[in-house]
């Protein structure tokens, strides 16, 4: 995966599937939620961040300050949680007992506003834990979520917040949740990077908030994306969906939705930048049977390029498929160089952007910009071995 100390990777998941529902629901035996600052506790859809005060037992800070604003933050479902902050101004721990080993979110939420002699928007700070850097010289003008997968094999997490020079840091809310084991399997036991968040998108849908996602990520649409439009059609049957064992659960991702009208009809490549992953993917041939839920995942290395480019279109050595191709949902995560850093001389901010191009009939693209020192792989599984792909034909 390369042997440079500022390395980056990107951890993306390419969920092509049939047809996929909203699940039934999972239960994480970890759940820590904290409304940094409050006083109160603040429901946000079904679940329930507690007080500061309630979380201050996990807390270790040489110093209480809480900021809160009456400004309208956001008008998200999560805009309450922005109306307050906790400050740090010295190094500060988070220290949370871990019932189940294994995968868990970190999700932390922030937005700067101004409070008494606080300017957040000024303040920089990093973000760790022991095994991983997750933010460094970190500074926000505007609401954000960053989140976080880590594996944890011990019986507690620690999260550091440290202030750089005579700054300070802020949090305004705090997730540490567990992640359904089935999520990203053991396929790679030796390797299990830290992965940070960069996009999650739903192909032909609205915006999945985290009260419509059982495992509380949100999903953005991709229609501003789009630069041909008319080469993508949005299809919906939510009551068809299904799940075989082994393959895509419902915990995989929310409802995007396409259709396949029979078996064996539909044939489709995929390209990440030039190069051919997956060629004449059969959805039918998953589970012989139509609306079957499932998803891909490739690795690719650098490239001198800033951008990263996903195409989906029909094959051209079948005769007789149906010219079409379906994709449905996007994750794009970065995972941690070798130094365990998620940040650092190669990490800025991300911008996704979509585009369409015709390479071959309804072939559709996908681009993410990203800085050229930084890697990308694609997977949701991590994969016991990496196959060689096929130039791109142009």
């Amino acid at each position: 995966m390369g042997s440079g100390g500022s390395r980056r990777f990107i951890c993306v998941l390419l969920s092509i599937l049939s047809l996929v529902c909203l699940s039934t629901g999972f239960t994480p035996v970890d759940n820590y939620l904290i409304d940094c600052g409050s006083l109160t506790n603040t429901t946000v859809g079904n679940r329930v961040f507690v007080a500061d005060n309630s979380a201050s037992n996990f807390l270790s800070t040489p110093k209480n300050t809480f900021a809160n604003t009456s400004i309208s933050v956001t008008s998200g479902v999560d805009s309450p949680l922005y109306q307050t902050a906790r400050i740090f101004d010295a190094i500060s721990k988070y220290t949370f007992l871990i019932n189940q080993p294994g995968r868990h979110w970190i999700r932390l939420y922030f937005y700067p506003f101004v409070s008494g002699s606080y300017n957040m928007s000024s303040a920089s700070f990093g973000v760790s834990t022991p095994n991983y850097a997750f933010l460094s010289n970190f500074s926000v003008k505007a609401s954000v979520v960053k989140e976080f997968s880590v594996n944890v094999t011990s019986n507690n997490l620690v999260i550091t917040f440290t202030p750089s020079g005579n700054s300070f840091a802020f949090l305004n809310a705090l997730e540490v949740v567990s992640v359904p084991d089935e999520l990203i399997t053991d396929d790679a036991e030796t390797f299990n990077p830290a992965l940070e968040t960069v996009h999650r998108v739903n192909m032909g849908g609205p915006t999945v908030s985290f009260e419509n996602d059982t495992l509380g990520r949100t999903w953005v649409p991709d229609q501003s994306f789009l630069i041909q439009n008319n080469l993508a059609i949005n299809v919906s049957n939510i009551a068809a969906v299904k799940y075989v064992v082994g393959g895509a659960t419902q915990d995989s991702a929310p409802n995007a939705v396409y259709v396949s009208r029979n078996l064996n009809e539909l044939y489709f490549d995929v390209y990440v930048d030039s190069w051919l992953v997956a060629e004449n993917v059969d959805p039918s041939s998953i589970a012989n049977a139509l609306a079957v839920a499932f998803y891909m995942d490739f690795v690719t290395a650098a490239t001198v390029s800033n951008k990263l480019r996903v195409s989906i279109g029909p094959t051209n050595t079948i005769s007789g498929a149906y010219p079409n191709a379906i994709l449905n949902g996007l994750e794009i995560m970065k995972m941690n160089n070798s130094l365990g850093s998620l940040s650092g001389r190669s990490s800025c901010s991300f911008k996704f952007d979509f585009e369409e191009e015709c390479w071959c009939d309804s072939g559709i693209e996908y681009w993410s910009t990203y800085p050229s020192s930084v890697g990308w792989s694609f997977l949701y599984v991590l994969q016991k071995e990496k196959k060689a792909g096929t130039p791109r034909p142009f």
